[in-house]
């Protein structure tokens, strides 16, 4: 699989680059970066990327703290990022409350 990152996936990815002091690691890294797969589990979504500077192996780090609401706050999605050496390498989306909603177009995202 060979596709740009979904309108989506690019504002919880540039909710994370908006996190103090991940501007220049993240900001930079989105206008390179492919879907390599994209795995919906039912309660959640595994998006793995690579891009001109994607790395498979190296140090991995772990950023919190982007969630998405939906309109009527009934429903809450969270996500991680992981970066390996520097480099967005997957986006994790998890549901607080159940199944993975179906349509995120409506979801507001939060900035803790």
């Amino acid at each position: 699989m060979s596709e740009q990152i979904s309108e989506f996936e690019r504002r919880i990815l540039e909710a994370f680059s908006e996190k103090k002091g991940m501007a220049a690691n993240i900001g930079g890294q989105l206008d390179g970066l492919r879907v390599e797969s994209r795995e919906e589990t039912g309660v959640g979504v595994f998006v793995n990327f690579y891009g001109a500077h994607a790395e498979s192996r190296g140090i991995t780090t772990a950023i919190t703290g982007v969630d998405a609401e939906d309109p009527d706050g009934s429903d809450s999605i969270g996500f991680v990022l992981f970066l390996k050496n520097g480099f967005v390498h997957m986006l994790e989306g998890f549901s607080y409350f159940g199944n993975w909603p179906n349509d995120l177009s409506g979801y507001q995202i939060v900035v803790e």
